[in-house]
């Protein structure tokens, strides 16, 4: 007989593995004693506070002992010191599961700590602009007639930081001698959105603290609320956001002129609520039990989906440095850094943002560029197995543009080692993580991860849309389907090739396992 969890070879008639001491059996078939506390006083009646281990008023435990059946996680939590209520300062772990979250007690706790994030996000976001408006006024500033215009400007305000740190889309509009101009993005540039990473990945470990024993899908139950009411807070931030200017002409030739920036509620929210749930959900990885990692710890995927989340980021971080550290060091790029003198710091800033799209190009995502002016159009594709290609009606600009983005893959070979480790590591901590059928939970993270990926990449998808004389559209960015799609196979092939290269014995029973029911 051998474990389903490990491969080990056990003797006939085993109930229990002599590796891991997991169940040989169905653990919904397993019967063990767990210790729950209660909160009144089984001697005296005293009414004690939920995490009180004894009576205050006469010092009697308030634990009892009690069978259940139990799976994977039970087995993992036995030997605990005390039950798995709520603890001060943190999220109470509701036994109803997801519904329990969004209850009142739940939603409570959920603004408590997405409080926390916007707070945080909010000091970061002031000194970003600080430093930004300062940066765009030594950029300006090289004249005196320019100097007339900027001299006092605040170019960006602390809310704008704050939502441009969650890729928001911006709407500008300028209006001068009775004409409106407008320009409107939606995505952004990456880098901003380090800010919003740090401040929820923050508060993705203070939600679970306190609670080492939660498993990876408890703590990620415990987040949601918390990315919910945060989304729905900055969103409603965002129709306070923006600006509004009016600039007096020094030549009179123009008299008045405004200048606005606004953001959309809904686009807020979504951008909002999917890097939340990204950034929390690797924050809440931090702190966690050790042997919760381990054998039986992939509770209704909840490992999975941890790996999926930390790997997505991880990539890209990862992929951001190659480009500055390799590709900034070649010598044409030192060149240019050197021509920009003073504003070398903006070749950099170019050279992570071109980091992010090298993550995607190495999971063979097909990369776009599209120019729309006054009814000509002109595109271009790239991709690893495709190649450059002309997409645009107008022939010979379009082939010029797709011989541009030909020069891209120059340096991707090494980055296509980048999801490959990443991928292999995942298999290897699901292997050890398995709390039933392997294959599924690596199907699991295969398609969370492709569903992350794909949702980064499109708020990160840069499209300008401008009304002067004419439309003006510029788009940039990859295919949503052909994301998913490529970034799912490769996350499920190699993850897999990890844990077939490294189970423990050739005969082991790792992949087709009796699959366990899960609740997921």
């Amino acid at each position: 007989m051998f474990c389903k969890h490990c491969g080990t070879k056990n003797p006939e008639g085993a109930h229990y593995c002599v590796n891991d001491g997991l169940p040989l059996t169905g653990t919904s078939d397993q019967i063990v004693t767990v210790k729950e506390t209660v909160n009144f006083c089984k001697s005296c009646s005293h009414k004690n506070e939920l995490d009180a281990l004894y009576c205050t008023a006469c010092g009697v435990s308030l634990e009892k002992v009690m069978e259940k059946k139990a799976g994977a996680g039970d087995i993992l939590s036995l030997g605990s010191k005390k039950s798995r209520t709520e603890s001060a300062g943190s999220l109470p772990v509701i036994e109803e599961g997801l519904a329990g979250r969004f209850s009142g007690s739940g939603l409570k706790h959920a603004a408590k700590y997405a409080g926390i994030a916007i707070g945080i996000l909010l000091i970061l976001s002031f000194i970003g602009s600080i430093f930004i408006n300062s940066a765009m006024r030594d950029i300006l500033g090289g004249d005196e007639f320019t100097e007339m215009f900027t001299s006092g400007l605040k170019f960006i305000s602390m809310t704008d930081v704050l939502m441009l740190s969650h890729l928001a889309g911006v709407k500008y509009s300028v209006s001068v001698l009775g004409q409106e101009m407008s320009l409107m993005t939606s995505g952004w540039i990456s880098f901003f959105a380090i800010i919003s990473a740090v401040g929820l990945i923050l508060t993705g470990f203070l939600a679970n603290r306190k609670a080492t024993d939660r498993t990876a899908i408890e703590r990620f139950y415990t987040i949601l609320p918390v990315s919910v009411v945060y989304s729905v807070v900055v969103a409603i931030i965002s129709t306070f956001a923006g600006v509004s200017v009016n600039l007096e002409d020094p030549t009179g030739l123009f008299g008045g002129i405004t200048v606005s920036a606004d953001y959309q509620f809904m686009v807020v929210l979504v951008n909002a609520l999917v890097l939340s749930i990204i950034f929390t959900t690797i924050g809440s990885i931090i702190g966690m039990a050790p042997q919760l990692k381990g054998p039986g710890g992939n509770i209704r995927f909840g490992v999975s989906i941890q790996r999926a989340a930390l790997h997505t980021v991880l990539g890209v971080v990862i992929c951001m440095v190659l480009t500055l550290v390799v590709i900034g060091n070649k010598s044409d790029m030192k060149d240019l850094k050197e021509e920009a003198g003073d504003e070398a710091y903006l070749v950099n800033f170019f050279l992570i943002q071109a980091g992010t799209y090298m993550w995607n190009l190495a999971h063979l995502g097909s990369l776009e560029f599209e120019v729309n002016a006054y009814d000509e159009n002109i595109g271009a594709k790239y991709s690893i197995l495709g190649g450059p290609k002309a997409d645009g009606a107008i022939v010979e600009e379009s082939q010029e543009m797709a011989q541009g983005l030909s020069q891209v893959p120059g340096s991707l070979w090494y980055f296509f080692l980048v999801p490959i480790l990443l991928h292999f590591w995942a298999g290897v901590a699901l292997r050890r993580a398995s709390a039933g059928n392997l294959l599924y939970e690596i199907g699991a993270y295969a398609l969370v991860f492709g569903m992350m990926n794909t949702a980064i990449f499109q708020l990160m998808k840069l499209s300008i849309d401008t009304t002067f004389d004419g439309l003006f559209n510029v788009s940039f960015g990859f295919s949503f389907l052909l994301t998913f799609l490529f970034s799912t196979i490769i996350a499920f092939g190699i993850s897999y090739a990890g844990v077939v290269l490294l189970k423990r014995k050739s005969g082991a029973e790792l992949i087709h396992g009796h699959p366990q029911a899960s609740n997921f």
